[in-house]
């Protein structure tokens, strides 16, 4: 193991190691309070009693902050990914609403291109029939001229 190695796992040998300390001592101060008991020494007792139960209510403590601390996590966690899916239900929502945004635009444009054409068409056949109409009054009146004509004509003869 190179030196590296070793100075990384200090910490962690000095946290079991302060476990194991508080474990035995607990189990120390339990025995004595056991031995002043049987011993009549009930001061003693009692007073190892006592430590022995603050140390262990001090451990208790500590489980407890770490449960605590957890499930604090984990609901966390749990509240992130909650509001990771809505956020992509969201995202997903906005993508339908754009992609239909979109295609009325394209259906929008398309009709209006087909009206424009029809209208171009509609004008162009307008124009078409007010050339012809134009020419067929210019014709009527070339014919009305010699209609006069021939009148006249006949009526002199």
């Amino acid at each position: 193991m190179d030196l590296k190695t070793q100075e990384s796992t200090i910490p962690l040998s000095l946290k079991v190691l302060n476990k194991a300390h508080v474990f035995l001592r607990e189990v120390h101060l339990l025995l004595l309070f056991k031995i002043d008991s049987a011993a009549g020494k009930y001061l003693s007792a009692i007073n190892h009693y006592e430590i022995h139960k603050r140390l262990n209510y001090s451990i208790f403590n500590e489980k407890k902050s770490k449960q605590l601390a957890e499930m604090e996590v984990a609901y966390e966690t749990a509240e992130k990914e909650k509001d990771l899916a809505l956020l992509r239900s969201k995202d997903k929502l906005q993508k339908k609403e754009l992609q239909k945004s979109s295609q009325s635009k394209e259906y929008l444009s398309a009709i209006a291109t087909v009206l424009l054409v029809l209208f171009m068409v509609v004008f162009s056949r307008y124009r078409l029939k007010q050339k012809s109409n134009m020419q067929l009054l210019a014709q009527q009146k070339e014919i009305n001229v010699q209609n006069a004509e021939l009148i006249g004509l006949t009526t002199v003869q």
